[in-house]
């Protein structure tokens, strides 16, 4: 009888006959133990899911050719190598003895790590080494803090478009938990004309909201203090989204100033009166289509004075430099002027050289914030006249009213 194994193991051969298996020790036992074969070739056990950061054991086994552990290899040294998505970071050698060999392979950043054995040191014969490898993957831990941040980091956003903003749970090694789900989250911003949509619910640990604003300012965005995160919880921070004015959508006439304005912040507050000879500055500004001034634009704009019963005054060419034109208007006579401004494109009235505004090149609404009126009343007085009320010859011994 031959026996074959290809486990290490005991095992138990028994022969009996049938016929006397009624008979006390009719039958015979032997009991055979198969050791490992010579040491042929190297693997490595790690964990085959997936493992939070930051530690995990990894065991280097030198077996024989039937996968049996060669206890009998000696002591040898396996250098493995560590690469972290798909780039080299390290190699360690581990000692092996009694054909077993355990390292540590430490890691804070949630990736896929490969390790691999390159060599084996102090055995007498070669050894197969590509069973030698193995993936560990990592993956973050629960998340212990919320981080609130744009995606454009430091960038101006126009008042046009939106701006991404993210909540992102981070582990203690600031790697996304992506398996926080569902949780809800609510964003608090500062700004005056502000519009949060989008998604408040947590998916693979990130929460994006679209961040709008119609005002050109600073907008500070941060975790609101209800729902699952509460405010006492973790540190969340704060991102800041700094936005700009928007494309030039329209020229206004932003202000009125003489010596008698009322004008306080030449942000559409007209000039009442004015006196007789001063004179009056006329504030025309480039705006968005929400308002906001414009300093980028640079061009030119038709302006206007006119007087009901007067003739049809020229349109005189002004133009705007860091979205600013300042135009300066005066009259010597008591009367009230209205400011209107016009598309040199279209008026055909171009004064001096400068270009005319292109239709083509940006379509200015003139109807909103495009006039005003200045009431030119009389100055001091300077001098005495009088007047007689009648006219020709009066008798002697009349009076005759005088008026100074």
């Amino acid at each position: 009888l031959y026996l074959a194994d290809t486990v290490s193991e005991r095992a138990d051969a028994t022969v009996s006959w049938p016929p006397c298996d009624s008979v006390p020790g009719a039958s015979s036992t032997v009991s055979v133990h198969f050791l490992p074969g010579a040491a042929s070739q190297v693997a490595m056990l790690a964990p085959a899911a997936a493992t939070t950061v930051e530690e995990v054991s990894v065991t280097v086994q030198v077996l024989d050719r039937f996968g049996n552990v060669a206890a009998d290899s000696g002591v040898l040294d396996a250098t493995v190598e560590k690469s972290v998505d798909g780039e080299t970071a390290e190699t360690t050698v581990v000692g092996v003895a009694a054909g077993f060999g355990v390292f540590v392979v430490r890691q804070t950043a949630a990736a896929a790590v490969d390790l691999r054995v390159t060599a084996v040191t102090g055995s007498p014969a070669a050894l197969d080494l590509s069973p030698a490898s193995s993936r560990v993957t990592f993956v973050a831990s629960s998340a212990v803090r919320y981080v609130v941040r744009p995606l454009l980091a430091d960038s101006a956003v126009s008042v046009d478009d939106a701006v991404a903003v993210t909540v992102v749970a981070l582990d203690p090694f600031d790697n996304v938990d992506e398996r926080l789900d569902g949780v809800a989250v609510e964003l608090r911003v500062n700004g005056s004309a502000v519009v949060v949509g989008g998604g408040s619910v947590f998916v693979n640990g990130i929460a994006t909201a679209r961040v709008t604003n119609k005002r050109a300012e600073v907008v500070v965005v941060t975790l609101g203090g209800s729902g699952a995160l509460g405010g006492a919880g973790p540190d969340t921070g704060a991102a800041k989204v700094r936005f700009t004015a928007g494309a030039a959508a329209r020229l206004a006439i932003t202000g009125l100033f003489g010596e008698a304005s009322n004008a306080s912040d030449g942000q559409g507050t007209l000039a009442l009166a004015a006196p007789v000879g001063g004179s009056v500055d006329v504030h025309v500004r480039a705006l968005d289509q929400f308002g906001n001034f414009v300093p980028s634009y640079a061009g030119t704009v038709g302006v206007r004075w006119s007087q009901a019963g007067a003739s049809v005054a020229p349109v005189a060419t002004v133009s705007l430099t860091g979205g600013l034109a300042v135009h300066a208007h005066s009259s010597t006579v008591a009367r009230t002027a209205t400011v209107s401004l016009h598309d040199l494109a279209t008026t055909g009235l171009l004064l001096g050289t400068a270009a005319p505004v292109s239709a083509e090149q940006v379509a200015f609404d003139f109807s909103a914030g495009g006039a005003g009126a200045v009431n030119f009343v009389a100055g001091e007085a300077v001098r005495v006249r009088v007047e007689a009320v009648l006219q020709g010859p009066v008798m002697v011994g009349v009076p005759v009213p005088l008026i100074a």
